[in-house]
């Protein structure tokens, strides 16, 4: 498909949708002030908002459109929240109007502060300040939609959200704000107070963790040790929130992390992570024997005062199935089913092979048990991918800290997961799962009559295979004043975040867009991994995926196309869009 029209400039399509709004809210529909009948409805931001006390309202859930293409420019958004309610403030701005965030001489982001109740203290910020010196009050990756992960009400009350373009560049564009209702299971809390010390800072005075999401500070050389307690072989979790929850006030800088699991003996190391989502740390450890583990956390660089959360699981590991002696080509795999730990183990002269079903548009991941992140495995277990020929490799990204290989499946048949080492005797367990999956694209799909529907919370797969010209065309059925937001897992993520799913295998550089239904097709919107500054990756998001945030003015058809930003194609440039 080759649009006809050139995409409406920014600021008008901010108008169009804006006055859009305003006249639903107008009508009942949307709630200016955020008090209306649906709070799923965006609400237009409302001029002067330019201090906290003509701050726009905005209910949780509810999406608030605004703009900050002025020079100079603020925008206040205030929100009520409950004393211990757990949530996420999305921003999106590159993932809305990247064309005009990336327009910019220099690299153009929102930043984001947070006030408490009072409307004059300072909670929580967010910044990115280009080429900031080492140890620089700055969110230290490449620019990009700087989303709160974690947001934990101290207090009852009305919370205010400050807006504005970073320093360095006067002015931006377009942008939706967002707080959702956040999950992380049970919630716990830090026996230490933020600058108290001393409570929990040794093996010996450990505070007992259980799985779900703890709350914690931390103080300039503080230390915090938590006890675990494993009752069987389990595959234990740890997610630091630190880095991806913004500076703390009066901190100067963003806490930096690491994690220690430590065995019973509260003395050796069985496993340590930092910097593996941005700064945060974050790694799972398989355990055989039951007993009492440690967990110490501690900043790994710098001295600031911050909070913390710490998600953590116990996943018993289950039945294991031990292979078999004679796999060691393909003709001879032996079957795996998915979800099962399979142990064996590979040396010199004896590689193995494993055989297992997909259908196309499987999502999915090997994750390998070995010496490095297991107790009772040895050496190093190398996976790797064949298609269903048993010949041609399959390609998996990944990230070799956490020991995943991801891919998609771009067939449905019989893959082949090859366990080998890095020359020498390695034990080890694997373990074949399908993450998420989508309906495999059906060609040709580069034309509105041939585009397949995608529904709310629906995934198709496809691949740029034919030409790097080609272009997957889907249609959505969208309502005005909804925010849908369209995610594209593909090619290697180049943010700085998550790596243990970053590519899925694919090397193609997705670029996404939004098109209307007009008899001239017009480009709404569009986002792509090939950016000039800002990347359209979100931080609050486990896995980086090209994001496309959008808030239709009218009720009606539209469609979404995925094209390669470079111009590539191939059997690896493989991808699956997602609409939540």
């Amino acid at each position: 498909m080759t649009p006809t029209s050139p995409r409406s400039t920014t600021a008008a399509l901010g108008a169009l949708a804006l006055g859009a709004l305003l006249g639903v809210a107008a009508c009942g529909g949307g709630g200016g002030g955020g008090g209306g009948s649906n709070p799923l409805l965006a609400v237009g931001e409302a001029e002067p908002n330019d201090a906290p006390g003509s701050a726009n309202s905005l209910l949780v859930g509810q999406p608030g459109e605004g703009s900050l293409v002025a020079a100079g420019d603020i925008d206040w958004w205030r929100v009520d929240l409950a004393r211990g309610e757990v949530v996420q403030l999305e921003i999106f701005a590159a993932r809305a109007d990247q064309s005009t965030w990336d327009a910019n001489p220099t690299p153009g982001i929102v930043r984001v502060d947070v006030f408490q109740p009072d409307g004059l203290t300072l909670w929580r910020s967010h910044d990115f300040i280009p080429a900031a010196a080492s140890g620089a009050p700055s969110f230290g990756h490449r620019p990009q939609d700087l989303d709160i992960s974690f947001l934990r009400a101290p207090l009852d009350g009305q919370y205010l959200i400050r807006l504005r373009a970073i320093a360095s560049d006067p002015s931006g564009g377009d942008y939706i704000v967002r707080l959702r209702k956040a999950a992380f299971g049970a919630p716990a809390f830090e026996q230490e107070n933020l600058g108290v010390s001393g409570v929990n800072d040794t093996v010996a005075t450990a505070q007992p963790l259980a799985p779900g999401a703890l709350f914690g500070a931390q103080s300039p050389g503080d230390i915090d040790v938590y006890a675990i307690q494993v009752a069987a072989p389990a595959l234990v979790s740890f997610d630091l929130h630190a880095e991806r929850g913004g500076m703390l006030a009066g901190a100067g800088d963003y806490l930096d992390m690491a994690l220690t699991l430590l065995a019973s003996d509260g003395v050796t190391e069985l496993a340590t992570s930092d910097n593996t989502h941005f700064a945060d740390p974050r790694f799972e450890y398989a355990l055989s024997a039951p007993g009492q583990y440690f967990l110490r956390v501690e900043q790994a660089r710098g001295a600031v005062a911050g909070e913390y959360m710490l998600v953590h699981s116990v996943t018993p590991r289950g039945a294991v199935v031990v292979e078999s002696l004679n796999n060691d080509t393909v003709g001879s795999a032996e079957p795996l089913a998915l979800g099962v730990w399979i142990e064996g183990s590979v040396t010199r002269g004896d590689e193995d092979y494993f055989a297992f079903p997909l259908s196309a548009g499987d999502m999915f991941e090997v994750h390998v048990l070995d010496g490095s992140n297991c107790d009772d495995r040895s050496g190093v277990a190398v996976a790797g991918l064949l298609r269903p020929d048993g010949v041609t490799p399959l390609q998996g990204g990944g990230s070799w800290i956490s020991r995943k290989l991801s891919a998609i499946a771009p067939q449905s048949g019989t893959y082949f997961l090859h366990m080998t080492h890095d020359g020498s005797l390695a034990t080890y367990r694997a373990r074949v799962r399908v993450v998420r999956s989508g309906g495999f694209e059906s060609e040709p799909n580069d034309a509105r009559a041939q585009a397949p529907l995608l529904a709310a919370g629906a995934r198709f797969a496809g691949a740029i295979d034919a030409s790097g010209s080609d272009e997957d065309l889907y249609r959505v059925d969208l309502e005005a004043g909804r925010l849908y937001v369209f995610q594209c897992y593909a090619g290697w993520a180049t943010n700085g975040g998550s790596g243990e799913r970053g590519s899925w295998g694919s090397t193609a550089a997705v670029a996404l867009a939004v098109y209307d239904d007009s008899p001239v097709l017009n480009e709404m919107a569009t986002s792509t991994m090939a950016a000039n500054f800002a990347l359209t990756e979100g931080i609050a998001e486990l896995e980086p995926a090209v994001s496309l945030a959008f808030v239709p003015a009218l009720t009606g058809t539209y469609y979404v196309v995925v094209r390669e930003a470079q111009g590539r194609f191939g059997p690896d440039h493989l991808y699956v869009l997602e609409r939540r």
